[in-house]
């Protein structure tokens, strides 16, 4: 016996913003200011973690480079490349559309920061699709 699909639960980055690329692009001009070693491999390592998982990571391959050096740099370079734009991925937008014209519920589960998150979501006027 199924039940019927009531709801959407969408992620932010790589799903419904093409932000990963922004991402990889501030995680590489903060390590060449800071002269971090490997930093593709540490890239993919962390796309998609939380936060506190790649402090952890970070600690562990690079102990000579505290983290909280690292961050604020690499989210200046990141803030600055999305306050261009927030890249929205192919279909997004007519996807949210879609859904929310059949009566579905949309959430958004992100590890951003809500602040960021709800930005994201404005600035390409997806805000108003999301229910939560």
């Amino acid at each position: 016996m199924s039940k019927p699909i009531k709801a959407v639960i969408f992620d932010k980055d790589g799903t419904l913003h093409d932000t990963e690329k922004l991402f990889r692009i501030a995680w590489k001009r903060a390590a060449e200011e800071l002269n971090v070693p490997d930093i593709d491999t540490t890239v993919r390592d962390c796309t998609g973690r939380a936060i506190q998982g790649i402090a952890i990571y970070w600690a562990a391959k690079y102990p000579d480079i505290p983290f909280d050096t690292y961050l604020p740099l690499r989210q200046k370079h990141f803030h600055a490349l999305v306050d261009e734009e927030v890249p929205v991925k192919e279909g997004a937008l007519e996807l949210l559309r879609y859904l929310k014209d059949q009566g579905y519920k949309i959430a958004l589960a992100t590890s951003s920061p809500y602040e960021e998150a709800v930005d994201h979501l404005k600035r390409p006027h997806m805000y108003p699709y999301f229910d939560a």
